[in-house]
């Protein structure tokens, strides 16, 4: 692909709007997720406890909870 933007092939340009909608719709897949993540924790969480004490961060979390791998 060139990176001449006076000699930008129109095939290399339908690439890049192909490329920049692939990135759109992953984009609006993991804002989903993760505003679905923030309900379920927001939910499944109230027993959590978070605190810094000594300049190290500390979270207890409630029997059973599991976190979701992200990637």
């Amino acid at each position: 692909m060139s990176t001449d933007t006076e000699h930008t092939s129109w095939d290399d340009l339908r690439a890049m709007l192909r490329a920049l909608a692939q990135q759109s719709a992953e984009t609006d897949r993991q804002i989903r997720e993760l505003r679905l993540a923030g309900q379920e924790t927001s939910a499944g969480m109230k027993d959590t406890d978070a605190r810094i004490h000594d300049e190290m961060f500390e979270l207890t979390t409630p029997s059973g909870f599991a976190p979701r791998r992200w990637g």
